[in-house]
């Protein structure tokens, strides 16, 4: 499978980018409740509910990248598995797709 470090080389920039937000957030997020003590939601400032609604909706995408099955198994017994490029693509284009809308305007 000759074309998977083609995928590998793809995805990095973004699970980079992904990486980079989740530990800003998550560090906010732990600033917040452990260190503020801040625990109460109507409690939170709007930037807080800000900081923790995009923590939340940045680890449902990393949830939904982790499931993406990467190689499609050949239905012939000897058959030869491919990558899955059709979801792969789709998770590289809903990741862009959410960071652009939520982060960048």
């Amino acid at each position: 499978m000759k074309s998977v470090p083609i995928w590998e080389s793809c995805a990095q920039p973004l699970k980079n980018i992904m990486n980079n937000m989740y530990q800003f957030y998550l560090f906010n997020l732990r600033q917040m409740v452990e260190v503020q003590g801040n625990c109460d939601w109507n409690d939170f400032t709007p930037r807080e509910k800000m900081m923790t609604e995009n923590t939340v909706l940045i680890v449902g995408l990393l949830y939904n990248m982790c499931k993406v099955e990467l190689v499609k198994k050949s239905t012939q017994e000897n058959g030869i598995n491919s990558v899955n490029t059709k979801a792969i693509d789709s998770s590289i284009d809903n990741a862009n797709v959410m960071i652009k809308e939520k982060f960048h305007s």
